[in-house]
């Protein structure tokens, strides 16, 4: 069918009043046919013609796939707006938002045409409903005979199916209130593409509906185009990305990204480092029995910080939304069915966890939330989905999510003189779901206001990546596919059974934390095989996640058999004095030494002599490496 032929067919049907009008200035190229995939494309040179606006009638529209067999589609638009922009004045238009799915309904039916008969004449008049106000019409007068006086024939009436969703705009923070607004989707394809908790493109006709009692209005978009939205996705440009690439091979990498990480934040790299790990998580990796997201948990004192750290990161992770336990619920997290204020249908509302839905949610004051709300954090971090079952709803929400979460203990701040695990006041279900557990107390010492003073407005000013870079770098992180190979795969599996057998605390779930945080280790590299250092730093989380939270009965470092021996060896060096050094020892003559001696990885005794300056009885002076027993 060609371009013109259409045209007169959309005419006729009255599929669009205006498209007449602006068909003299369409090209041969305005309406695209693909006869192989029955599909028509209408591109913005079709719809746009000066100050006209292409106008759709819905019930038309709704049988254009039954009447011709094409899929109809829509693009290159100038018509986007945001949902605060719809304004009465864009009433019969076609415009095109973006935003996150909040609610939908089951698929219903509404009454398109009704046949009337005249009371006078016996004459049958069909009358064209309109779909989208309440109630029904009859005809004005009859055409024959020209009363008013009609009686429907109610088995003569013709049904089109709908379904009804609400959509909001996207805001950084997903407690705010932000413009909705209500979706009427008719065409079978539309319906299928609509889920609660996706970020949607729509393109649609913009109706205000009154209320006949109030005599307000709301808005709702007849729906003539449903697209997964792709904008979370960050432009990287080939250039930088090499530069981002060289930059992760660079000295200290993991130090950099750390100070590049809300770099007014100090004295929390544990946390900086933890909450990276868990936020580019996700997307496959890790063994297919095992779930792919890796979530973390910060519980401490008020004021330390944590806030902002999910707040900074939250920034800059493009699909990621914040709640907060003060002014959410557990519904807010999860989803409910309840009834729509505006058009008083039944509907699913998602919350924070499905609109994260392959993102990451970040939930402050964790502690306020009850105990049920907790319960349903729980099963949907257990099943990565929420199933509604209530009323007429009968859904399930995907909900594959990262979660990151803080928290304050359960007196408001740790006591100092309890075990620390006394001082959680969550279910051990829901802490086992954390691979890193954070505990975040205040220095009574006021180190971390010292170190903010020395640390200057410098630092937080020129850290080594800026904003925009982290973003970039986290975004090519988290879009990173990352292979596990099956020898990495058995060695992790023999460190863990070494973490499980000495640790009270550990148990074969760590296993599922260690490949996570394996994967997780590779995609920040921007490796694409998962190495034994990403195992060993794997391991080395876990363990000290474990002892975070542990009653003391934590012995295993969660360190490898060669580090170990590498951190053994270099205390060795630095309290023997060897005949060949005369003073203490450089890195450099340490490692030189262990790497010919004793045949270890180079990278294993740097991490080895990190981890001692980590203990008060070491540190350096000048690029040496002293011991206060040898000084």
């Amino acid at each position: 069918m060609s371009g013109y032929g259409f045209l007169q067919y959309i005419t006729q049907t009255g599929l669009g009043a205006n498209w007449e009008n602006v068909a003299y200035e369409v090209d041969d190229n305005g309406i695209l046919f693909d006869e192989d995939e029955m599909e028509i494309t209408v591109t913005s040179d079709i719809v746009h013609a000066g100050d006209d606006v292409l106008q759709i009638n819905p019930y038309q529209l709704a049988n254009i796939g039954n009447s011709y067999d094409y899929t109809i589609q829509f693009q290159n638009f100038e018509c986007e707006l945001t949902i605060s922009e719809l304004e009465s004045k864009l009433d019969d238009r076609m415009v095109q938002i973006t935003g996150r799915v909040d609610h939908v309904t089951d698929t219903d039916a509404v009454v398109a045409e009704t046949v009337h008969e005249c009371q006078e004449c016996g004459e049958k008049t069909t009358k064209t409903q309109n779909i989208i106000k309440a109630g029904l019409e009859e005809p004005s007068t009859c055409a024959t005979c020209e009363k008013s006086r009609f009686s429907e024939l109610e088995d003569r009436r013709k049904r089109v199916d709908r379904k009804t969703a609400v959509v909001s705009e996207l805001v950084d923070d997903a407690t705010e209130d932000s413009e909705s607004i209500v979706l009427r989707l008719f065409r079978d394809e539309d319906r299928q593409a609509i889920r609660a908790g996706e970020r949607v493109e729509i393109t649609g006709i913009l109706k205000h509906i009154d209320d006949n009692k109030t005599g307000e209005s709301h808005k709702e978009i007849v729906v003539i185009n449903v697209e997964t939205d792709d904008s979370d996705s960050v432009d990287v440009p080939e250039e930088k990305e090499q530069e981002l690439v060289e930059f992760t091979k660079s000295d200290d990498y993991e130090q950099k990204l750390i100070d590049s990480f809300a770099p007014h934040v100090v004295c929390r790299d544990a946390e900086k480092r933890g909450l990276l790990y868990s936020a580019v998580s996700g997307s496959g990796g890790v063994p297919e029995h095992i779930r792919d997201t890796s979530h973390a948990l910060m519980i401490g004192d008020p004021s330390t910080g944590k806030s902002e750290l999910m707040k900074y990161l939250q920034e800059v992770l493009p699909n990621s939304v914040m709640a907060t336990g003060s002014s959410s619920t557990g519904v807010g997290l999860t989803a409910t069915v309840e009834k729509n204020e505006e058009t008083g249908e039944t509907i699913a509302s998602a919350g924070a966890l499905a609109h994260a839905h392959d993102g990451v949610a970040f939930v402050d004051e964790l502690d306020e939330f009850s105990e049920d709300s907790l319960g349903k954090l729980l099963s949907t971090l257990s099943d990565s989905q929420i199933k509604l079952n209530k009323y007429n709803i009968n859904t399930t929400l995907p909900a594959n999510t990262v979660f990151i979460g803080s928290a304050n203990p359960k007196y408001g701040e740790f006591s100092g003189h309890m075990n620390i695990k006394d001082e959680f006041d969550f279910p051990p279900e829901l802490l086992a779901r954390m691979d890193q557990i954070f505990v975040v107390e205040k220095d009574p010492s006021n180190a971390v206001e010292k170190a903010k003073a020395q640390a200057g407005i410098g630092r937080a000013q020129d850290p080594p990546l800026s904003k925009e870079e982290l973003e970039m770098l986290i975004y090519l992180a988290r879009s990173k596919e990352v292979h596990y190979g099956q020898d990495m795969l058995e060695y992790a599996s023999e460190m863990v059974g070494q973490l499980i057998q000495n640790s009270d605390a550990g148990d074969m779930r760590s296993g599922g934390a260690v490949h996570r945080l394996a994967v997780s280790s590779a995609k920040l590299h921007l490796r694409d095989e998962v190495t034994k250092e990403d195992v060993d730093k794997a391991i080395e989380l876990v363990a000290e996640s474990l002892e975070r939270i542990g009653e003391g009965s934590v012995q295993y470092t969660g360190l490898t058999e060669d580090r170990v021996d590498a951190e053994q060896a270099v205390e060795e060096v630095l309290e023997v004095i060897y005949d060949d050094i005369d003073e203490a020892p450089t890195r450099q003559n340490i490692t030189e030494r262990l790497v010919e001696s004793k045949d270890m990885e180079p990278e294993t005794v740097q991490s080895a002599i990190d981890a001692k300056l980590e203990q008060p009885e070491f540190f350096e002076v000048d690029g040496k490496i002293v011991s206060e027993a040898s000084s």
